[in-house]
């Protein structure tokens, strides 16, 4: 006969004997009793669960012990895992509200203290006029941060009450400071230690700790590792206090990890005894752990022990550590909160006004200083008066053409023509001689014939003059008067239908010149040379020194006249490094007739010395023009990566020369760069010098 497994035969032959024989009816009520025992089992784990995690709901333990075949000790990881994720979640809102509501408060102070500085600006302009502030910052050599508390400075003065808001303000500044420090230490505390200590027991370590953060971050770590060791003691009590410090230790005081340990250490021992299943031992929740009291030591104070001694300093050292942590982090909090004060915001602001115009150049706008060179292109100044370039003889229109001729070229040119002599100067004749029986003699030329005068390369649409060629013979000739300088050629038509039949080789107008152009020695200066060939003297010849991409003639660089010449030799100073073209005008006008280049090569050098409390910068500036393109020197720490961040700075007018600073007060490595043509590229770096 069968009976249940939990009975011997003879507990079952009794229960049957109770139910008058009825096997059925045994089995049924001893299912009953076991269902209601089990039952009751259940309901005493969740009992025992639910007081160590009083935080839960019941039937998240209830579905944990399932999950975990009812084994206690198995469900006790994943609860506290659940404890903590809830933990975690509350901890992760409150933080995101908390942070919400600085962020409102940070901007709305942003707000009201920008518009103070803009106040303040208004007002300060409206008292000192920009070019006082410019002298000012030229006074202090560029300096921007000197200058701007010059200026904050002259604003207090002209308070009546200029001291005592002075002190009103320090004072202030110092009470906000200090509130601002202990705000920012009590909520960095509560953000480390609210897991295992209250805020009022935050709030009170400190005011008993006088507020030093190293005192009162060992108490509150001491309380929450007293906390954390009493948490565990509850969850396994079958362990002494010696094996859950040891787990903790371990882990760091870690007490999710330590947990783990701790499982296993306790499964071990409970495999070693083969006892069943721990029942877990109720223990009353002690009091929070208080800030600890001075106490009055007795005179005689027992000697710690070894273990004692190392446990205080490794408590010490996890103090300390956590302390510098926290110190660095308020540090950066502060720094942040005086960047909102309105004052640092009207200096900011200020020292930005003051530190770069709106074209990129240092000074206030409108202030960078004018050089000769700039002035004299301001005013639009020419080697001569009527400098208007001269204008091309007027086309007559054609025999029986109206508008432009539509021109044919013959495919079988039957005639020479040739223009002689090959070099003339203006007024003198040019012979153009036609011969059509050099060829066949099948082409006979006709009185409607006709020769034009061209520009070389000039389209058949562009002569600059033109003649009928008279009679009607297959040879013969014509003459032209030379007046524009340049290489011209002679063009042929016939029967004034614009066929071209002929073209001549080209011709000079004008004196012919030799050009030679070369570097006087090391220096930025062309020594150029000219001799005369053939033609006139021309008393009001010129040489125009051009960018050599430049193509119109109107915009040299700068000039020197003929007569000047020393031994045929002009002497220019170039500007900066690059390639030149040097041409030659007989007359007042932008026609050259003769032209050399020469592409001069150089580098850019700074060096920096440090002399007595002077800073000395030997420029040699060779790849820009210090005369037109806003060059200046600024001094910067080394490493510096933004160019807008200069200590001071200098413009430079000279391309050779010495630049002096007075040498910053604030120590450190420091270097100064030079920058032109209103851009923040440096154009060279100079060596570092270092400030002790």
């Amino acid at each position: 006969m069968d009976f249940p497994a939990d009975l011997t035969q003879s507990m079952w032959g009794d229960v049957v004997k109770q139910c008058g024989g009825d096997a059925a009816k045994a089995r049924a009520m001893w299912t009953g009793v076991s269902e209601e025992n089990d039952r009751a089992e259940k309901d005493r784990k969740i009992r025992t669960l639910a007081n160590n995690f009083p935080t839960l709901d019941k039937g998240i333990i209830e579905e944990h012990l399932a999950a975990n075949d009812w084994d206690v000790d198995a469900a006790v990881l994943p609860l506290w895992q659940v404890v903590e994720k809830i933990r975690d979640d509350e901890k992760r809102r409150r933080d995101e509200a908390e942070a919400k509501q600085r962020q409102v408060a940070r901007a709305a102070k942003q707000k009201e203290a920008n518009e103070q500085a803009r106040m303040f600006l208004r007002n300060l302009f409206a008292q000192v006029a920009e070019d006082k502030i410019q002298d000012l910052l030229d006074k202090n050599e560029g300096d921007v941060s000197a200058t701007t508390d010059q200026l904050l400075q002259f604003t207090r003065e002209q308070s009546r009450e200029a001291e005592l808001q002075k002190l009103k303000q320090e004072q202030e500044l110092m009470r906000k400071q200090a509130a601002l420090d202990r705000q920012l230490k009590f909520d960095n505390l509560k953000a480390r230690f609210s897991e295992f200590v209250s805020e009022e027991e935050i709030a009170e370590a400190l005011e008993k700790g006088a507020w030093d953060l190293k005192e009162v971050t060992r108490v509150l770590l001491t309380m929450t590792e007293a906390r954390k060791l009493e948490q565990l003691q509850r969850l396994f009590g079958a362990l002494s206090n010696e094996q859950i410090r040891q787990a903790l230790a371990k882990h760091q005081w870690d007490i999710k990890n330590a947990m783990v340990e701790l499982r296993q250490v306790q499964a071990e021992m409970r495999k070693a005894a083969q006892t069943p299943e721990p029942v877990i031992v109720q223990q009353p929740v002690p009091e929070p752990v208080s800030v600890p009291e001075p106490v009055q030591e007795p005179e005689l104070e027992r000697t710690p022990t070894a273990e004692e001694q190392e446990r205080m300093e490794a408590l010490m050292n996890r103090s300390a550590i956590l302390e510098k942590e926290l110190t660095e982090i308020i540090e950066a909090q502060r720094e942040e909160a005086r960047a909102l004060e309105p004052e640092a915001i009207f200096k900011k602001i200020l020292e930005d006004k003051l530190r770069f115009g709106p074209e990129a150049v240092p000074g206030l706008p409108g202030m960078v200083p004018l050089t000769p060179k700039i002035i004299d292109q301001m005013q639009g100044k020419k080697p001569f008066e009527n400098s208007a370039a001269p204008v091309a003889p007027a086309k007559e229109a054609l025999p029986d053409e109206k508008g432009e001729p539509d021109v044919k070229i013959a495919s079988n040119v039957t005639l020479v023509l040739k223009a002689s002599p090959a070099v003339v100067d203006l007024g003198q004749k040019i012979t153009v001689e036609w011969d059509a029986q050099a060829f066949d003699g099948t082409y006979a030329p006709t009185t409607s014939d006709w020769i034009a005068m061209y520009k070389v390369g000039a389209q058949l649409n562009q002569y600059s003059t033109w003649n009928w060629i008279g009679k009607a013979s297959p040879q013969g000739s014509i003459t032209f008067a030379a007046s524009e300088f340049g290489k011209f050629v002679f063009r042929y038509f016939a029967k004034s239908r614009t066929n071209l039949l002929a073209t001549s080789e080209p011709i000079s107008i004008g004196p012919q010149y030799d050009m030679s152009a070369n570097q006087v020695g090391e220096q930025k200066k062309i020594a150029v040379k000219i001799t005369q060939q053939s033609g006139a003297i021309y008393p009001n010849a010129w040489v125009g020194m051009f960018d050599a991409s430049q193509p119109d003639n109107r915009y040299y660089l700068t000039y020197q006249w003929c007569s000047t010449a020393v031994d045929n030799m002009l002497i220019f100073d170039v500007p900066k490094t690059g390639k030149y073209d040097f041409r030659l005008f007989p007359l007042k006008s932008y026609i050259h007739v003769s032209h050399c280049t020469l592409d001069l090569h150089g580098q850019d050098s700074l060096q920096l010395r440090l002399e007595g409390g002077l800073m000395t910068i030997r420029a040699s500036i060779k790849t820009v023009d210090p005369a037109v393109e806003s060059a200046w020197i600024g001094l910067y720490l080394t490493g510096e990566r933004d160019q807008r961040q200069y200590k001071k700075y200098k413009y430079v007018t000279v391309a050779e020369g010495e630049v002096t600073f007075v040498a910053p007060k604030v120590g450190g490595l420091y270097d100064v760069r030079l920058f032109a043509n209103k851009t923040l590229e440096p154009v060279v770096t100079s060596n570092s010098v270092r400030i002790e």
